[in-house]
């Protein structure tokens, strides 16, 4: 295929993925609001937006570096996902322990606690998640089926898990499944294809990493700052 067939076929998966994803996520958001109430939509809201922080905390830009990288370096794919996956283990586990001494000093209701400490599934997730791999090899056809995939599992398990205000739980649940399931999924499909992860220590090259990713980091937790307080 052509450079200019594949640019042609990545634009045309993500525009329909992009359409599609804002379609069904719109119609979970009205039904959530309305089945749940403005208390426990508020409370959902609350703990995805808590998580954000340490997922931006974990992911620190290297989404980006990475399908810089592997763009580059095609060769040494596998190279860079084994290292920032490593480095992402690393990190999460960091994040764990920041949010259980946030969560001790914050003093929350425990139901707020609780879809708090489900969300934080996504941390382990953004640890894991391997989108920007795909991006690099310029398979996008694949990030536009994740997306796709997670606003399905959203609006089909609200619909059939959710159904009076007392399903706040049951809501954070199947908003967690959802993002656990694609990401799960996109992981063992690059095993599949490129064999096993393996951790990866060098010490060097992470800390050259880390300091590239860093910026991108910052600005990614400010934008998070300033869709939380608008």
């Amino acid at each position: 295929m052509s450079q200019a067939n594949k640019i042609i076929r990545n634009m045309a998966w993500m525009s329909v993925a992009e359409l599609a994803t804002k379609g069904m996520s719109f119609f979970t958001n009205a039904y959530l609001a309305r089945v749940i109430l403005s208390e426990g939509y508020g409370q959902i809201n609350f703990a995805l937006a808590t998580i954000a922080y340490f997922v931006a905390f974990v992911t620190l830009g290297f989404n980006v570096i990475g399908a810089r990288e592997i763009a580059r370096k095609p060769h040494e794919a596998s190279h860079y996902v084994n290292t920032i996956i490593s480095i992402r283990i690393f990190i999460a586990t960091i994040a764990f322990a920041l949010l259980a001494i946030l969560l001790l000093l914050m003093n929350l209701p425990a139901q707020q606690n609780y879809l708090i400490i489900i969300a934080s599934a996504n941390i382990v997730m953004s640890a894991l998640l391997i989108d920007w791999y795909y991006q690099g090899i310029e398979q996008m056809e694949i990030l536009g089926f994740r997306q796709m995939l997670i606003a399905g599992i959203n609006l089909a398990g609200t619909l059939i898990f959710v159904r009076n205000s007392n399903d706040v739980v049951s809501a954070m649940y199947v908003l967690t499944a959802s993002t656990v399931i694609n990401s799960v999924w996109i992981l063992l499909l690059y095993i599949k294809n490129n064999g096993k992860i393996s951790l990866s220590i060098n010490w060097k090259l992470w800390k050259k990493l880390i300091k590239e990713a860093i910026p991108i980091s910052v600005s990614q937790i400010f934008l998070i700052f300033l869709a939380n307080t608008s």
